[in-house]
């Protein structure tokens, strides 16, 4: 009998406790925001005064039980550097974002539209400036300066090439330092320009990377330094097991 009335006693007290935190949940309004990067250290492509402002705008005052966080989300995810995000309601006066967000290798630019690219070739708008090698010349683009996303089968695969040839360039601390612009021609051959000296760099078609950067490390590494980082004007390493210099 004993038992049985303690068992009551403790179903009643859970009943009403979950019906008063409901309630509770249901007239407290949302007073602050919370923006959380999980790869803050991997990029910085995402500005998070701008995710803060998209939470603010559509929750701050709003009772929390009635916030349509699927609705922020895709706010959320309309700037092109966020690949995922995730909206909840914390405590009983705060709304959260936890996401995810692109890691631009490379910013085209083209009069004044510019983009920024990740390595699977996604295009975004270059909203701020990132430290990434520039891509100038002959590159396709989108027409809508807003543009995000793929671009169509022919033109997506040159993107992806350039920016295949983007990632290689990141992915080496000797190359990222020196490898400031690439410039591609009309027959799609690419001219380097390197931050240190007044000569540039044939590469020739966007193709056989680890060779042809190779070739101009080994000339960085033992040209240069006896002949002087102006002592040509042009390194060609368009051919194979050749370094051409003018």
């Amino acid at each position: 009998m004993i038992c049985t009335l303690a068992f009551g006693s403790f179903a009643c007290y859970f009943f009403f406790a979950g019906n008063y935190a409901d309630i509770r949940k249901r007239e407290c309004k949302c007073r602050k925001a919370e923006v959380t990067i999980l790869d803050s250290l991997a990029s910085s492509a995402v500005n998070k005064r701008e995710i803060l402002d998209i939470l603010e705008q559509n929750s701050l005052g709003r009772n929390l039980a009635n916030l349509n966080v699927k609705a922020i989300e895709e706010k959320v995810m309309e700037n092109g550097e966020v690949v995922s995000a995730e909206v909840y309601a914390t405590d009983y006066n705060k709304v959260a974002v936890r996401l995810t967000q692109r890691r631009p290798v490379a910013r085209f630019k083209c009069g004044a539209k510019s983009f920024y690219c990740d390595s699977t070739g996604y295009l975004f708008p270059a909203k701020h400036y990132l430290e990434t090698p520039i891509i100038t010349g002959c590159v396709p683009m989108p027409e809508d300066e807003h543009f995000k996303g793929f671009m169509g089968q022919e033109q997506a695969a040159v993107i992806k090439n350039l920016s295949r040839l983007a990632s290689f360039i990141e992915s080496d601390n000797f190359l990222k330092k020196q490898i400031q612009q690439i410039e591609v021609a009309e027959n799609g051959e690419i001219t380097l320009y390197p931050a240190i000296g007044r000569q540039t760099v044939l590469f020739g078609q966007c193709d056989s990377f680890a060779g042809k950067f190779r070739k101009l490390e080994a000339y960085y590494r033992n040209i240069a330094p006896t002949k002087g980082n102006d002592a040509y004007s042009t390194v060609n390493l368009k051919y194979k097991n050749q370094i051409i210099c003018r």
